[in-house]
């Protein structure tokens, strides 16, 4: 049975490993608390997990391995990721790059009531 080809099962390994990542499920939830965009260092992504996912046990340096191997996954799912090599502290900058079109949303929250009263 043909299962596909040795890249394409490595890149299914990495992609069942991201998505099951306690460090990519802490940092969605950072970039969603803040409203689409967070930043940070690996020791406060360490942290922030021992709050908002499953504890993340590993040292701030395999953090950053592990955000660095999953780049190309991040812009897939729609996070846009940089590293801010000119802090004091290492940084990582994570934003929200969806964007929905409003061109043809309405808002209606602020909609009156126009039916004809019948006073006519």
């Amino acid at each position: 049975e043909f299962i596909g080809t040795e890249e394409d099962i490595e890149a299914q390994r990495l992609k069942t490993e991201y998505e099951q990542s306690p460090v990519v499920e802490t940092i969605k939830k950072l970039i969603k608390q803040g409203g689409g965009h967070w930043e940070g260092s690996a020791s406060d992504i360490i942290t922030a997990s021992k709050y908002l996912s499953h504890g993340i046990y590993d040292d701030a340096r395999k953090v950053g391995s592990l955000i660095n191997k999953y780049e190309p996954l991040f812009w897939v799912d729609g996070i846009d990721y940089k590293y801010d090599r000119n802090k004091k502290k290492r940084g990582y900058i994570f934003s929200d790059i969806n964007v929905t079109d409003v061109t043809n949303e309405i808002d209606v929250t602020n909609v009156t009531d126009v039916t004809p009263s019948g006073d006519g």
